[in-house]
């Protein structure tokens, strides 16, 4: 698998955050966030549509982190879904893994 070194410009995104253990997400307790703004992404104004669900954690030391699943949006929205949060993001470099193509193999 090849891994890609890519910048991402700052943005906003509405979804949801969830704060965790280690162990509680290790044990997929990320799962039911996740599915929530599957089932509710329709709901939220001004979507990227282009730009994909994101997943974005921010650790608070060695035993939790909050974890941040986004649509991203086009603006701030003026109000939000019930039970949604808007973030900020920050610019960031990520990793994406990509995958080769198998078309030469046999």
């Amino acid at each position: 698998m090849e891994i890609k070194k890519t910048a991402k410009s700052e943005f906003v995104g509405v979804g949801f955050s969830q704060t965790v253990s280690f162990e509680e997400a290790q044990a997929k307790k990320l799962h039911g966030v996740i599915q929530q703004l599957k089932d509710r992404r329709g709901e939220i104004v001004d979507i990227q549509e282009d730009s994909g669900m994101w997943a974005i954690s921010d650790h608070h030391g060695e035993e939790e982190f909050t974890f941040y699943i986004l649509m991203e949006t086009e603006n701030l929205p003026e109000s939000l879904p019930e039970g949604m949060i808007s973030y900020h993001v920050p610019a960031l470099t990520m990793l994406i893994p990509g995958i080769r193509s198998m078309s030469g193999l046999k």
